[in-house]
């Protein structure tokens, strides 16, 4: 991706390329290749500089990680649009990160920094993504991109303390009444969502 942003507009010609490969993880390319999906990233309300650049960074994303459950990792500034660093090597199904260097990069810049990142199975934000918006003061939102054209972004609306406090308290709840370890972590994640602690917005073309 350019330093320099393109026009919303000029970049709509961007496509995910086509692959021999056709699963559940596959990308829905009709509809991610469309006009609409490229508009949903307008309702996202950042500048239209900014909007373009979570876009660019969605396609390369979709385009690279298609047919597979693999996810990649980008971060952008909040207010230009510059893109400021990027994970897409990671060979842990479902999970991605930035090294040490580059979270000491973007701790250092000096505005809000934006992440963006796939789902290949096209789920809701998981606590894992919620805490790490909690635990660094300097990411301003998280979009994530699923393979099915789904648009989400989050942010969040309280203290890591307070966040953490009101997951605990659920998590221990489910435990104590029988459900499985993973099924907990959903359900107090459910209850987050809820009690709105986390702003959560989701588009469909």
């Amino acid at each position: 991706m350019k330093d320099n942003i393109l026009p919303f507009k000029a970049a709509e010609t961007t496509k995910v390329r086509a692959t021999t490969v056709h699963n559940t993880f596959s990308v829905d390319r009709q509809l991610i290749n469309s006009k609409n999906y490229h508009d949903l990233f307008l309702q996202l309300k950042f500048s239209p500089p900014v909007s373009e650049s979570i876009y660019q960074c969605a396609m390369a994303i979709l385009s690279h990680r298609n047919g597979t459950n693999f996810e990649d990792l980008y971060a952008i500034d909040a207010r230009l649009g510059k893109l400021l660093a990027q994970n897409s090597s990671s060979t842990t199904p479902l999970r991605t990160f930035f090294n040490r260097e580059d979270f000491t990069t973007l701790r250092k810049q000096p505005n809000p920094v934006i992440l963006i990142h796939n789902h290949p199975n096209s789920t809701r934000p998981s606590i894992t993504d919620i805490m790490t918006l909690a635990n660094y003061p300097f990411l301003a939102a998280s979009v994530i991109v699923g393979h099915d054209a789904t648009l989400q972004i989050i942010r969040i609306r309280f203290q890591k303390s307070q966040l953490e406090a009101m997951f605990n308290i659920w998590y221990t709840n489910y435990k104590k009444i029988g459900f499985p370890k993973q099924e907990a972590i959903l359900l107090a994640t459910d209850n987050l969502y809820l009690k709105e602690a986390v702003y959560f917005e989701e588009h469909h073309p």
